[in-house]
């Protein structure tokens, strides 16, 4: 069975293109276009990764992934943002996020970062 991800965004684009690349690479891939539909779609230990955007129509990304880790303490979720102010990156996401990622970045940038903040690779498939 393929490993999940889901992906918080409302621009529609973003969320076709990273389902679409994370796809090619084997995972299975869900998608929300706002915070409150995650909440409701999430399923703790169904994922992978969640890829959260820092700004919602519905609300503030941070907001998604504090009632994702109230649910699952041991989510691993990442918040990207097009628009980083330095200082949000030292302070102000959750404590259980794994950090940030800039838009835009490739799959590689991605997976690089999951490990580097896990120190385990994403994997599409079940292995060592």
């Amino acid at each position: 069975m393929s490993a999940k991800i889901l992906i918080v965004d409302d621009e529609p684009d973003m969320r076709l293109v990273l389902t679409q690349l994370l796809g090619s690479r084997g995972f299975l891939v869900e998608s929300a276009g706002a915070g409150a539909d995650a909440l409701a779609a999430y399923s703790p230990g169904t994922y992978a990764l969640v890829l959260v955007d820092q700004c919602l129509q519905d609300m503030y990304g941070w907001e998604v992934a504090e009632g994702l880790l109230k649910a699952d303490p041991a989510a691993n979720i990442i918040m990207m943002t097009g628009n980083l102010d330095p200082k949000d990156a030292a302070e102000g996401w959750p404590k259980g996020v794994l950090g940030w990622i800039e838009k835009p970045f490739s799959v590689d940038e991605l997976f690089a970062f999951y490990e580097k903040k896990t120190g385990r690779p994403l994997r599409a498939a079940p292995g060592p």
